[in-house]
């Protein structure tokens, strides 16, 4: 019966006498690890030694030499075999003193027990080996991580701690690693607060369904410069299905939002700019129109004193009324802003325009223009430039008579309640009998006419000076008041 239950144990028992150490014992696990018949333990009961492996096989020998009287338990420790069939083993043994009092087998004996622990061993080296591969692979990972321009963070999926952040975080926020992992909500910190809420919420949702998830935010980085950064954030599922942990990457896409934000101004913009161009296409029938009918009325009017008058100096009239309305045109297409008339550079090109047209021979006429940088609507740039016209050719032709030189001036100012264009020169003086609506004065009749027109009166200023001003209200026909 003890027989029969010491063969059925796994382990090895091999029994020898303490005096000679001939074998007494050994049971059938021996032949099953050893791959040995128990008969060949009995010339030589040490013959499973030739079987150690030549690394193991000095100290294993040197242990099993030391057994003799008095000698005390050892360990063999863990050592490899290689059996007659060539499949290698890993061991460990033991041996004891054995004292037995009573029975067929009485006296002084060293047992010895060996066990096999390939399968223990074997995972031991697999946990190792896995282990070796793990640490080389976060080394690697960490020197990648190192290098990469992004910022690269590991942390806990509520952000209650960071096991680890990248070199490229300090240079994008401005902050050390130190920092942030010892006050991981040193991140959410530095996002300026109005993106705050939009990040806790982001956080909030991945922490409930554990899907990745992709955020921009502006930061305020330690030297108080406010960048936009992208986070892709990626949880770390484990087997079981739960998360702990969050992997992510940071990019400063800052130029890009600047760059999208320029884009989308300049869409706008040229968009502004086509439907502006869009209304004046739609109009500009309607201003060729209104000119061709103004140009109709100045025919009909000039031709009505055409008998009084050389035919040749009507046509030069009529050329310089017509011109002075083709430079509003061309001053409004010169301008970035199509509807609406720079009246400083108008009243600048049409003066000049006039002055070296009209001026007396012999009369060295001088054009100061002092106006406000105005900008009228066309309709209302066309008016107050045909009485400018009238005004400034009124006073070349009449005003420095018998003199080599003179000079006109122009100004055109505005208040909040009002705008006055007026000119002066420093010539002969009206006559006594001025007036405005006499038929034989068409100049003076189209000023007063079209200061009408702009809800205002044209009337004579006192002074040294020969000076007519135009007084209008300040109404829908001044579209804005320019900065200098």
């Amino acid at each position: 019966m003890f027989r029969e239950l010491v063969d059925a144990t796994s382990h090895v028992l091999l029994v020898y006498a303490q005096q000679d150490l001939h074998l007494v014992f050994s049971n059938a696990a021996f032949e099953r690890i050893f791959g040995l018949p128990r008969s060949s333990l009995s010339a030589d009961a040490s013959a499973w030694l030739a079987l150690v492996h030549e690394e193991d096989r000095p100290r294993i020998e040197a242990l099993v030499a030391a057994r003799r009287p008095g000698a005390q338990p050892a360990a063999l420790g863990d050592f490899c075999i290689r059996d007659p069939q060539g499949q290698v083993r890993w061991l460990q043994a033991s041996i004891r003193p054995l004292y037995v009092a009573e029975g067929e087998l009485r006296g002084h004996f060293w047992l010895e027990l060996i066990h096999d622990v390939t399968e223990e061993h074997l995972a031991a080296r697999a946990r190792d080996a896995a282990a070796a591969a793990l640490r080389d692979s976060e080394e690697r990972l960490r020197r990648m991580s190192e290098t990469m321009r992004e910022s690269f963070f590991l942390t806990a999926l509520d952000r209650s701690e960071t096991y680890y952040v990248n070199e490229a975080f300090e240079r994008l926020w401005g902050m050390s690693r130190e920092e942030i992992r010892k006050n991981p909500r040193a991140f959410l910190e530095s996002i300026v607060p109005e993106d705050r809420p939009r990040t806790r919420a982001m956080i909030r949702e991945q922490i409930e369904d554990l899907q990745p998830k992709v955020i921009e935010y502006r930061i305020r980085r330690a030297d108080g410069a406010i960048r936009w950064m992208e986070s892709r954030l990626y949880p770390i599922l484990e087997p079981d299905g739960s998360c702990h942990r969050v992997v992510g990457l940071n990019q400063d896409v800052t130029e890009q939002h600047e760059a999208g934000t320029a884009l989308r101004e300049r869409s706008e913009q040229l968009e502004r700019s086509l439907r502006e161009k869009d209304a004046l296409l739609t109009e500009i029938h309607h201003r060729v129109k209104n000119n061709l009918q103004a140009i109709s009325g100045l025919v009909h009017l000039m031709a009505a004193q055409a008998g009084a008058r050389p035919l040749e100096e009507t046509i030069a009239d009529l050329e310089r009324r017509i011109q002075a309305m083709a430079l509003v045109h061309e001053t409004l297409y010169r301008s970035a802003d199509l509807a609406a008339v720079d009246m400083d550079a108008y009243l600048r090109r049409l003066g000049s325009t006039l002055v070296a047209s009209m001026s007396p021979d012999g009369v060295a006429v001088q054009l100061a223009v002092a106006a406000d940088r105005i900008a009228l609507d066309l309709d209302s740039a066309v008016r107050v430039g045909f009485i400018a016209n009238e005004l400034i050719g009124n006073a070349q032709k009449h005003a420095f008579r018998g003199r080599s030189r003179g000079r006109i001036d122009v100004s055109l100012k505005a208040t909040e309640r009002d705008m006055t264009l007026r000119v002066s020169d420093d010539g002969v003086g009206f006559p006594d009998d001025l007036s405005f609506g006499s038929e034989h004065t068409l100049g003076l009749r189209l000023v007063a006419g079209l200061a009408d027109q702009l809800n205002g009166v044209a009337r004579r200023a006192a002074g040294t000076r020969s000076t007519i001003e135009i007084v209008c209200a300040r109404s829908g026909a001044l579209v804005a008041q320019r900065a200098p």
